[in-house]
């Protein structure tokens, strides 16, 4: 199909008169007809302007053929693809749970030996009268809060683990997959 083609078949296809398509693009219905009559092309703001209005691409409307088998193929390779990645999500999204639970855990071991090294390396001599006591609170304070972050991780993500694995359970069953 040719541009023109193309421009009359989409522009019928929305229930557009030419006056009504030229009135949009700024233009006059003599200059719609000459590009539907492939006698004139419109400029490239114009085209911008028609690709947008009728949500198809400027290959769509500049290429003479555009081959429906190859794109149909690259259609169902897309949907192919997303399916093919719901489908491992499905399957195997619960292991996400596990690991988000792992490197909380991971985190939080880490933070409980920081703050008994803190406590056991800065006890202060006797007689000392520093400021070791108010570094000692705020570095608690912070090693407490990421500890409770850690714990929140933990249980979230066991939590996300068994939601996960249950949906799996009663998506492979037949069950509705929402």
């Amino acid at each position: 199909m040719t541009f023109g083609q193309k421009l009359q078949l989409i522009r019928k296809k929305n229930n557009l008169t030419q006056e009504q398509l030229a009135t949009q693009l700024y233009v006059s219905r003599q200059a719609v007809s000459k590009w539907e009559q492939d006698t004139a092309m419109p400029d490239v703001d114009k085209l911008l302007l028609i690709s947008h209005l009728f949500d198809v691409s400027l290959d769509y409307l500049l290429k003479e053929e555009i081959d429906n088998d190859a794109t149909a193929a690259s259609d169902g390779r897309t949907n192919n693809l997303i399916d093919s990645i719901i489908n491992f999500c499905r399957k195997y999204g619960y292991i996400a749970g596990y690991g988000l639970s792992a490197v909380s855990l991971y985190c939080f071991i880490g933070y409980v030996i920081t703050l008994v090294s803190v406590i056991v390396f800065s006890i202060p001599p006797k007689g000392f009268t520093g400021t070791g006591g108010a570094l000692f609170g705020s570095v608690y304070t912070i090693l407490c809060f990421y500890m409770a972050l850690s714990a929140v991780g933990i249980i979230m993500g066991m939590w996300l683990a068994n939601y996960l694995k249950k949906r799996k359970e009663k998506y492979h069953k037949g069950g509705d997959s929402q």
